[in-house]
């Protein structure tokens, strides 16, 4: 790109005009943003709270096989930030007061060795389903396939709590240059952010500059821009509503 006169934009979610910290509207003067030229993005941070049990897609609906009792029961863990321990005592809590009144309530414990849950019931034989099996949260648990019939059973692997990894900003206005391929309510991210931040943190990323950050080309005057946070998948973000998104673009000319 041949610009080099270029405007700092920062794009800040509390002052939006609608909306929430991931899924806003923000408005501009008149004269803030006409005959720009091109738009490159400069950084972006937000703090990580997105929980790794989010209950996306009823992903914290757990559900176990008995045998004594000849059915599935279901428990719906809460939406939470969980490590391996807090994630086991929240089940065993659950799994017991769902199975009140019925012998054989699982004592769930984790391997030292490999991290896996392990679930034991002295009464009764049970069976760990895998998301294919109606278990919603196998793949959180480490229940990737069903087990056993047993009185021990072990999950395949340990539990998946790191939550996102990456995370995308999408607007309709700013993505005419880039191409997303995969899940359709990706094609307008214009900004990808990887994850490297304990839940709580701040996450800041500084984006390279160069050609390939180039996220508008053509001449344009920006009245206004519709922010959303996706993940992977598309799925909607969402933050407090006292927390922040800044996004800073630099607008050429």
């Amino acid at each position: 790109m041949n610009s080099s006169r270029y405007r700092i934009v920062r794009i800040n979610s509390d002052t939006r005009t609608s909306g929430t910290p991931t899924n806003f509207t923000i408005q501009f003067n008149d004269n803030d943003l006409q005959n720009v030229s091109y738009y490159t993005v400069k950084s972006a941070t937000f703090p990580n709270l997105f929980p790794n049990v989010d209950g996306r897609n009823d992903t914290n609906q757990f559900t176990w096989f008995s045998t004594a009792q000849g059915g599935n029961f279901t428990v719906t863990v809460p939406v939470a930030q969980y490590t391996e321990l807090e994630l086991r005592n929240t089940l065993a809590t659950l799994m017991t007061a769902a199975m009140a009144g019925l012998p054989g309530a699982p004592v769930i414990t984790i391997d030292l060795v490999d991290g896996k849950f392990q679930f034991t019931s002295s009464i009764d034989t049970i069976q760990l389903l895998s998301v294919a099996s109606g278990n919603l949260m196998g793949d959180i648990t480490g229940i990737t396939e069903d087990s056993v019939v047993g009185n021990q059973v072990s999950a395949a692997h340990p539990p998946a709590l790191q939550g996102e990894q990456m995370v995308f900003i999408h607007s309709r206005q700013l993505n005419n240059s880039r191409a997303v391929l995969g899940n359709g309510r990706n094609v307008s991210s214009f900004c990808e952010v990887p994850i490297t931040v304990p839940y709580g943190a701040i996450q800041t990323y500084v984006m390279m500059e160069d050609d390939s950050n180039v996220i508008f080309s053509g001449s344009i005057n920006q009245a206004s821009l519709n922010i959303r946070v996706r993940s992977p998948d598309g799925t909607l973000l969402e933050l407090p509503p006292n927390q922040r998104l800044i996004v800073t673009l630099k607008a050429w000319y």
